[in-house]
């Protein structure tokens, strides 16, 4: 159930919050909705290993790292994918 919703929250992210704006208030803002967004693909990324179905959770991983590449946990999450594909 929690998937499904977390499927939704992600369809609908297009970017950065407000990223043509360079107002103060607006960078602890930006910042938080994207750690939830990459949060939300993390979590999807496990349900879907939790099911063997690690393409899908590569995927997502693949999409959080576009997003913030320097994450060391996204790192590490997506090697573990790599390696139960055996690569």
């Amino acid at each position: 159930m929690a998937a499904r919703w977390y499927e939704q929250a992600t369809s609908l992210y297009q970017g950065e919050y407000l990223d043509d704006l360079y107002y103060n208030w607006l960078f602890p803002e930006r910042r938080r909705l994207t750690r939830m967004y990459i949060s939300a693909l993390r979590a999807l990324a496990d349900f879907h290993f939790s099911y063997e179905r690690s393409t899908n959770a590569l995927e997502l991983l693949q999409r959080a790292l576009r997003v913030d590449n320097l994450s060391e946990e996204l790192h590490c999450q997506t090697m573990r994918v790599h390696a139960s594909l055996g690569e």
